[in-house]
């Protein structure tokens, strides 16, 4: 019997509701969970052992281990005070005793830890002593090679993790490679979702979502400013657009005041919403925007891996040119956004708007294209062997 055990902050809605978290990442959870489902299909067992952490509020509020199934996967949250410091030396604790136990069960145990945290010290320590196979899920990572002290602190952090794994990588992307001296490496952009695309009525406007992080880094702000400069010059086409807003983050304040406008583009923001809310919206949703800066600072050492949730869905991503995402969907599987300005965003929307058609025809594309790399099947498959083989 082959067991995973997933060490990483993964939450379901009803643990986010109960302790009151909103600053996780959905995407980052959902791709883990995803995952799991992927691997159990390859003959895998797989457990996800959530930090279930948050922000602190001082509320000093204790929540006990709580043990459940959610997507289809089994997952244990282990406990959270809300105090400082007490806090991080309970999460130490308890990590690493869930290892231990876990270790005992019969079959061979492999435990995969999403990125590089102090928080897992412990536990990989644990689950080395005890004869486990450690591979590190790397989501994005410094690559740099400067001289400053901080900068020579950092790659010493990271040899020194890498040294504690002792094994194999999984990587968000290609370049992340050069982040870490653990081989062999796999890229793992993550897993499509079962369900067939939408198929959506035809109609006369068209829906672009903007979710996740809404930042300046994460294109909030050229979304904004995009809207600002469709609503000041008013060309006839933007009267069939509309935007919607999900997730939340620092650019969300001047999109909600956009939307209080019901000038052209409409724009409609939800904020942190749950789940099966989002995947209501998802539903009637004919572009995703992926709109990370070209030259930001992750920009080649991270996946936006809703991009692959976009492109299952059945729409049609419209993307910076950053990372892999070229790799994954080809120069005809999506739109790209080869500049950080307003202006490449809104010349893109607006060809969407006047080349429906062939709008639709790089949609489908796009969505074969994700499926050839990250059908659950395949992908579940390519996992477990990666996991637990011998080579890459």
């Amino acid at each position: 019997m082959k067991r995973l055990l997933i060490l990483c902050n993964a939450l379901d809605d009803a643990m986010r509701a109960e302790r009151g978290i909103a600053t996780d990442s959905p995407a980052g959870s959902r791709k883990i969970f995803m995952a799991a489902r992927a691997l159990a299909g390859a003959g895998v067992a797989a457990t996800v052992i959530s930090l279930g952490r948050g922000r602190y509020t001082g509320s000093t509020r204790y929540f006990g281990v709580v043990a459940r199934r959610s997507w289809r996967v089994p997952i244990c949250y282990l406990p959270f005070v809300d105090r400082p410091v007490v806090s991080q030396l309970l999460t130490l604790g308890a990590a690493a005793l869930v290892v231990a136990r876990r270790s005992r069960r019969p079959g061979r145990t492999c435990l995969l830890i999403y990125n590089r945290s102090i928080a897992y010290v412990p536990a990989v320590a644990v689950a080395r002593l005890c004869g486990m196979r450690v591979v590190l899920d790397l989501e994005d990572g410094y690559t740099g090679t400067g001289t400053t002290l901080r900068e020579r602190l950092v790659r010493l952090g990271c040899r020194l993790f890498d040294t504690l794994c002792g094994s194999r990588a999984l990587l968000a992307c290609t370049a992340l490679a050069a982040a870490t001296r653990l081989r062999p490496t796999m890229v793992y952009y993550g897993i499509a979702d079962e369900a067939t695309p939408v198929v959506r009525a035809p109609r006369d406007d068209i829906v672009a979502l903007l979710s996740g992080t809404i930042a300046p880094e994460t294109g909030g702000e050229l979304v904004a400013d995009a809207v600002v400069a469709l609503r000041r010059d008013a060309p006839p086409w933007v009267r069939y657009l509309t935007i919607e807003v999900t997730g939340n983050g620092p650019s969300l304040a001047r999109l909600t005041v956009l939307a209080a406008d019901s000038a052209s583009p409409r724009v409609r923001v939800w904020g942190r919403i749950t789940d099966a809310e989002y995947a209501a919206i998802r539903a009637r949703v004919d572009v995703g925007l992926a709109l990370k800066l070209n030259h930001g600072p992750l920009a080649q050492t991270t996946f936006p891996s809703k991009v692959i949730e976009m492109a299952a869905a059945g729409q049609l991503v419209v993307t910076t040119d950053i990372s892999d995402v070229r790799l994954v969907f080809g120069d005809d599987g999506a739109l790209f956004v080869t500049r950080d300005a307003a202006d490449a965003v809104i010349e893109q929307l607006r060809w969407i708007v006047e080349h429906r058609e062939a709008a639709a025809a790089r949609a489908v594309q796009g969505s074969a294209a994700v499926a050839r790399i990250c059908a659950p099947a395949a992908a579940g498959e390519r996992l477990a062997a990666f996991l637990f083989g011998d080579a890459a």
